[in-house]
């Protein structure tokens, strides 16, 4: 009997001591000298090889850190270099809302200069990073359009404003799905605000209000990307190129997997990593785009 019980009291232990430990993840180890790691084969690929790779895909999703002008350089180097070869890029950015197309149109087209388009978009209040770090991205043989919610239906969204909601915005948030677990544990870290509220209500209330307007602001991109696929894919000379930031589209859990319920277009998922860091989760993203961001002043 003394045994019996010494070798539950093992298993117990056993349970418990591995239900305390964090599971390690898997990881690529990353000794790169090249700007491209692949995850699909986990290779070190120059710029002729990424493009290489990206023939065989007509919509390419890339992630953006949004005050790291060092990897704008380095996305509107693949851009031109696409371009080169003869691939006409269709660039939906999370800037803009299809609002603005008429507008990006005109910008294109030269037909309006950088100061007009700078003031009309209203960049300073919508974007507020520096226009130059990404003006060399939209520069070259592309079109560009917006994807993005508009900041008053993002709004009324948050606050569940579904009485002054029209019928095609009301049909969208009943669309919605919030329940993929991966994605939820993803965006629960920048939750961690909501724990200042003391009341567990009040905590829950900010959380789902948070979790409801990622969800839309990820199933918009992936609609409007999925409504620009039809229409501008006409050849296989042409891709769709969806710059986002890349919360949005990490472990292919956003924008991207959203998008993939909706169509068969084959899909390629790059997203940036900081040169220093050495390795990188299994699954975290087709490929990474290696770049030396800027150092933090102290």
């Amino acid at each position: 009997m003394n045994l019996f019980k010494a070798l539950i009291s093992l298993i117990l232990l056993f349970f418990i001591t591995a239900c305390s430990l964090k599971t390690p993840t898997l990881q690529h180890n990353l000794t790169c000298k090249e700007n491209y790691y692949s995850l699909k084969s986990s290779s070190c690929l120059n710029q002729d090889e990424m493009i290489e790779y990206l023939s065989q895909y007509s919509v390419i999703f890339i992630g953006d850190h949004h005050d790291e002008k060092a990897l704008h350089v380095e996305v509107a180097k693949l851009l031109k270099a696409l371009s080169a070869k003869g691939y006409h890029l269709h660039v939906a950015n999370e800037w803009f809302s299809p609002n603005d197309n008429k507008l990006l149109s005109l910008y294109n087209a030269h037909d309006i200069n950088e100061s007009v388009f700078i003031n009309d978009v209203n960049w300073s209040k919508t974007v507020g990073y520096e226009f130059d770090s990404y003006s060399d991205i939209y520069e070259g043989n592309i079109s560009l359009y917006g994807i993005n919610l508009t900041r008053k239906f993002r709004k009324n969204i948050s606050k569940n404003r579904r009485d002054i909601m029209s019928e095609e915005e009301l049909s969208f948030v009943n669309s919605l799905d919030l329940n993929t677990s991966l994605h939820r544990v993803l965006v629960k870290p920048y939750m961690n605000h909501c724990e200042m509220y003391e009341d567990t209500l009040a905590q829950k209330s900010c959380k789902d209000r948070m979790y409801r307007v990622q969800v839309a602001w990820d199933s918009y991109m992936a609609k409007q990307s999925y409504a620009l696929s039809k229409k501008v894919l006409k050849s296989d000379k042409d891709k769709l190129i969806i710059f986002a930031g890349s919360m949005h589209m990490a472990f292919n859990a956003g924008i991207n997997m959203r998008f993939s319920r909706l169509s068969h277009e084959p899909t390629f998922t790059i997203l940036p990593l900081d040169r220093k860091d050495k390795s990188i989760e299994v699954g975290y993203s087709d490929a990474v785009l290696l770049y030396d961001a800027k150092v933090e002043e102290e």
